[in-house]
């Protein structure tokens, strides 16, 4: 495809999904949350943190209620983001001590 066909693409799908908006419905949410499972699911970080991004820019109650899924914390409890932050720190401060651990499998030549 030429330069002039991708921005000719570009342009129409920005036309469709400016309709799409417009008149979408509960099917249509159903097939976007379906699509943006699929794209977080599939992304490189970089990606993925473009996809959550507007999220955390609009919401305080997803950005708490993904934190504490990934941290295994009490769904029903409020944390503040400095403690959701430092609770993160502390669990990557524990794995990096967990490898640095000597493992008596490896000491004794397993």
């Amino acid at each position: 495809m030429t330069e002039r066909g991708i921005t000719r693409e570009i342009a129409l799908r920005k036309r469709l999904l400016a309709r799409i908006v417009q008149l979408r419905t509960k099917v249509v949410i159903r097939i976007a949350t379906q699509a943006l499972s699929d794209l977080l699911f599939d992304a490189h970080d970089e990606m993925a943190h473009d996809l959550l991004a507007p999220l955390f820019d609009c919401s305080e109650y997803w950005p708490e209620q993904l934190a504490k899924q990934v941290l295994g914390l009490n769904e029903d409890h409020e944390y503040s983001c400095d403690e959701l932050l430092a609770e993160f720190e502390r669990k990557e401060f524990d794995l990096a001590e967990c490898e640095e651990e000597p493992n008596a499998w490896t000491n004794e030549g397993f």
